[in-house]
């Protein structure tokens, strides 16, 4: 959905689907969390647009139109949730890519992102893609001068043993002190904080609670299995005279 260098949000409504849209190989480690939308978001469900009943009689001029309008949103719903296989997707995600780019900057009504079938997660799971300007994470509260520090394991007699855990070390507190520049109204702010930049609203906040990681041990597929029938024919001299038609 997105052109390269412009960033936006994946997600997915099942923690599963997420797992397998990233396509994990084997020995991989996979991290699935929730996020939290903190603001209204519109979403074009394409899953609907594949049931567009459009009415009219044929001797309307303009009942053309809106059946080749109808045609084409059937055609962009199957077109997004049609399978691509990796080697392929600098090509065949062209089309969706500048579709997405235009229903994030033309759309009216104004559009936040799409819902759109998972070909990974199988029949009823649905992806989320938030385009960029909907797409701003809050950044987490901690307080300034707060240390964190991560293991990935613990140290036993049988050796390292799988432990995940974050730590925040957060300053001691204080009181607040006044000194006689609080009163200057034109105080600047310390040089070393970094200015923000970005002037887009917060949509989505992550629940670290739910943070989980998947060691993938093996990969399932879901097929649908068809036999290959094969046949042998005699040839047939096509030239001979006594050659029938």
């Amino acid at each position: 959905m997105n052109a390269y260098s412009i960033a936006v949000f994946y997600a997915a409504t099942d923690p599963t689907v997420a797992l397998a849209e990233v396509r994990p190989p084997v020995g991989s480690r996979v991290v699935v969390g929730r996020f939290e939308l903190i603001r209204p978001v519109r979403l074009l469900d394409v899953e609907a647009l594949r049931v567009l009943n459009v009415e009219g009689s044929v001797f309307d001029p303009s009942h053309r139109s809106r059946l080749e309008r109808a045609k084409f949103l059937e055609w962009l719903s199957r077109r997004i949730a049609f399978p691509v296989m990796p080697d392929d997707e600098s090509y065949d995600y062209i089309p969706t890519q500048a579709i997405a780019d235009f229903l994030a900057s033309n759309a009216n009504p104004l559009l936040h992102g799409i819902l759109y079938p998972s070909v990974q997660g199988g029949e009823g799971k649905s992806n989320i893609v938030l385009f960029h300007k909907a797409a701003r994470v809050q950044p987490l509260d901690l307080p300034d001068g707060t240390e964190i520090s991560v293991s990935l394991s613990d140290d036993t007699e049988d050796g390292p043993e799988t432990n995940y855990w974050v730590s925040e070390e957060v300053p001691p507190s204080r009181p607040p002190t006044t000194s006689a520049l609080d009163d200057f109204p034109f105080r600047s702010e310390p040089l070393d904080k970094p200015l923000d930049t970005d002037s887009r609203e917060f949509v989505l906040r992550l629940d670290v609670s739910s943070l989980v990681i998947h060691h993938v041990n093996g990969v399932a597929y879901g097929t649908e299995p068809h036999r290959v029938s094969r046949h042998r024919f005699e040839k047939r001299d096509r030239t001979s005279p006594n050659s029938d038609f």
